[in-house]
């Protein structure tokens, strides 16, 4: 699986350290829906990076427990000088509602670009 290869990957380079988080939704949909070391690493030292790679998030339906929504929410609720650590992976086969999705991170995303 492409997903669990690219996260062992990402391990063995350590770039990250303790805020790399592999989710996937594939194997349980109650999944957390944040890593667990979310709030330590909004209140860690700027400029600490951080990876969450989340698979097989078509998995969960929007309509199922909301989580692409508080996603997005938790991106936008991130201060700018945060978000821009942030590398957010989602995995995902097509779904219609990817679209929106896409155009709600990018929307916190593109603050970035501008600032």
């Amino acid at each position: 699986m492409f997903a669990k290869g690219f996260y062992r990957w990402l391990q063995a380079g350590k770039q990250f350290g303790s805020f790399l988080e592999f989710t996937s939704f594939e194997e349980s949909i109650d999944a957390q829906s944040f890593p667990a070391w979310w709030g330590e690493w909004r209140s860690s030292q700027p400029g600490t990076l951080a990876c969450w790679i989340v698979d097989a998030l078509d998995e969960c339906e929007p309509d199922h427990l909301g989580i692409p929504g508080r996603i997005v929410r938790g991106i936008t609720e991130l201060m700018e000088s945060k978000r821009r650590y942030l590398r957010l992976i989602l995995l995902s086969r097509e779904r219609d509602w990817l679209g929106q999705l896409e155009q709600e991170l990018s929307s916190c995303f593109a603050l970035l670009e501008e600032g």
